[in-house]
């Protein structure tokens, strides 16, 4: 928990401190809460950091029921969630899936897949799942263009991830990689960081001001596959910029905790 803390500090303290130099972000009061994750832009973090306080009363739970027990209390989740976050939103505490409760289910979720499941995943292709993942996406785009352009009903709701389509096909796309079973040590160093990539495009001088700013202008500046170029190496940069950041963030962390949390050695009489 302290070195996800420190991480999104390192982020959002920094970035803003950067904005301030770099003239395009301004001293306010919103802005020094948003470096302690206190507005609700980065519902993210808050949501997380509460799911890592029930995490320990979540996981006495499931190791004292059985799979049926787990399964039926997923099954009621969902149904509850389904019905009062998603077809008709009228419980403000799961907010459309930007919540805590929200991320507690996907926890359950994730833990009944992965210690009573194993067995149907192994014999199940990971074509099987990126056929369920893809079908998700093309009924919501359907649903979501048809919603627009003819009024259909739950238009924006098709968005929410409280969606019972989207978590399906989220975990979908989860098991798709993990069948894949792809073994690389570029990949899991660039993995480690991708919170990061998060937080560098979470924070709202860079979001709002720098990286708009710049998306703008190189559409207004340029066309066709040019156009496509210059932002697939603009976003690649930013990219690699909070990847190569990350690894500051790490080197510090390890200094600090090493000496934060060292053992006190205590004279034996």
């Amino acid at each position: 928990m302290s070195s996800f803390l420190f991480q999104c500090f390192f982020f959002l303290g920094g970035l803003y401190i950067v904005s301030l130099i770099g003239g395009f972000g301004r001293l306010s009061g919103g802005g020094i809460l948003g470096c302690f994750g206190l507005l609700e832009w980065n519902w993210f973090i808050k949501a997380y950091i509460g799911l890592c306080i029930f995490a320990p009363v979540i996981n006495s739970y499931i190791d004292s029921a059985d799979e049926r027990k787990l399964r039926k209390l997923i099954i009621w989740f969902y149904i509850f969630q389904s019905a009062y976050g998603w077809i008709f939103p009228a419980a403000k505490y799961i907010e459309s899936g930007y919540s805590v409760f929200s991320f507690v289910g996907l926890y359950l979720l994730a833990q009944y897949i992965r210690r009573y499941q194993t067995k149907r995943i192994a014999s199940t292709g990971a074509w099987t799942f990126l056929s369920i993942y893809l079908a998700t996406v093309i009924i919501n785009t359907i649903w979501g263009y048809a919603s627009k352009r003819y009024g259909l009903p739950f238009g924006d709701s098709v968005y929410y991830y409280t969606n019972p389509l989207v978590i399906i096909g989220s975990v979908s796309l989860l098991l798709t990689f993990y069948k894949l079973n792809l073994q690389s040590k570029i990949i899991n160093w660039i993995a480690a960081s991708s919170f990061a990539v998060f937080l560098f495009h979470g924070a709202p001088a860079m979001n709002l001001v720098f990286f708009k700013a710049n998306c703008i202008d190189i559409y207004n500046n340029h066309s066709g596959a040019m156009c496509l170029l210059y932002m697939f190496l603009f976003l690649v940069t930013v990219f690699a910029i909070s990847i190569l950041l990350d690894q500051l963030r790490i080197a510090l962390w390890s200094r600090l905790s090493s000496r934060i949390f060292k053992p006190k050695a205590y004279n034996q009489k």
